[in-house]
């Protein structure tokens, strides 16, 4: 028996589960890469979900799209933290199953991960391989291609030979291929221009991109560029207090062992409604990066504590129970936002 079912009546971590699944508090949810195990993973919490009804509904609408022309793009409005990484991997598992329900051809999905540099060139750099990579899964030959831009610095990237470059592989027959999707970001809005410029020059190439932003100006930007359509933006909420306790609930349901159910504990069981209640004081919202950062660290503690009692079997035995001196010293170490574009 192991610790999670010994002490927890769990089967496995709830947030670091060892099931290649590749869930992790340590980065986004990437539902599309890691495949139909990790789908149930994704809580559609009220902080998502109108956002998440509105690309469905869009994909739907466009769906003439997926099989030729110029693909759609999308616009993921969030606070850091917010979960938008993780939201744009689920629109990008949406977009594959209406590919699916059309009888399209199956995308690809790529997130770049944070922009780093207020360099244009470097993202066009960036995303060349990313490119490249989903042309020759779709058996389009480039070399030619690339050999007549000439040879390009991956340390100093030339914004108008890189230009160059994709403009030419537009010339190619590349109108019926797969949506390549990739999430840029965060978009600011010393890079807006940048949207538009991708968008003219990625959209012969298949490409939707799902731009991540934090500033409304940049999706007001967005919505008013008549040269983005076919487009839609969206916006996804911090966690609500209701949003969080489903999160939970749902990961322990997913990893309850079989005595979980038949014993009298609560559904929140090692933390509590109280508990997670006091971190949402007055109706405050949370990112689920951090509320998931906190009940994972305060977990963590809580397990090695039970596993040094384990090997010693010395009295006292710690009470698998969370308490809120738990959470606190996990809150003082855990981000306030961050790592998710």
């Amino acid at each position: 028996m192991t610790l999670f079912e010994k002490y927890f009546h769990l089967r496995d971590h709830p947030f670091a589960p060892d099931d290649g699944r590749d869930v992790s508090p340590e980065k986004p949810l990437n539902v599309f890469a890691s495949g139909e195990q990790s789908i149930p993973y994704f809580a559609r919490v009220a902080a998502f979900e109108r956002a998440l009804t509105d690309i469905e509904q869009f994909f739907a609408e466009k769906s003439r799209t997926l099989h030729r022309g110029k693909p759609p793009a999308l616009l993921i409005l969030g606070p850091s933290g917010s979960g938008r990484n993780t939201v744009a991997a689920f629109a990008a598992h949406l977009l594959r199953l209406r590919c699916a329900e059309e009888q399209a051809p199956s995308p690809n999905f790529t997130d770049l991960g944070a922009i780093t540099s207020e360099d244009y060139a470097r993202l066009l750099d960036d995303m060349k391989s990313v490119v490249l990579d989903h042309l020759t899964a779709q058996g389009i030959q480039w070399d030619s291609t690339v050999n007549a831009v000439g040879p390009m610095n991956p340390d100093a990237p030339n914004q108008a030979q890189l230009e160059r470059f994709y403009k030419n592989l537009a010339r190619k027959n590349l109108d019926t291929i797969a949506v390549n999707a990739l999430a840029i970001g965060p978009i600011t809005v010393r890079r807006e221009s940048w949207m538009l410029n991708l968008r003219l020059l990625l959209a012969p190439l298949r490409v939707l991109p799902i731009f991540l932003t934090d500033d409304p100006t940049v999706a007001t930007t967005f919505d008013n560029t008549a040269d983005q359509s076919p487009r839609q933006s969206v916006e996804i909420l911090e966690l609500a207090l209701d949003d969080a306790v489903m999160l939970l609930r749902q990961r322990f349901l997913l990893l309850e062992s079989r005595d979980r159910g038949e014993r009298v504990i609560d559904a929140l069981f090692p933390y509590s409604d109280d508990l997670i209640r006091r971190l949402f004081p007055n109706r405050q919202r949370a990112g689920i990066k951090y509320f998931i950062s906190v009940c994972n660290a305060a977990f963590d503690a809580k397990l090695s504590r039970l596993k040094k009692f384990d090997r010693s079997n010395d009295p006292p035995q710690p009470d698998p129970r969370l308490t809120w001196d738990d959470l606190q010293k996990a809150i003082r170490d855990a981000p306030k936002g961050g790592r998710e574009a």
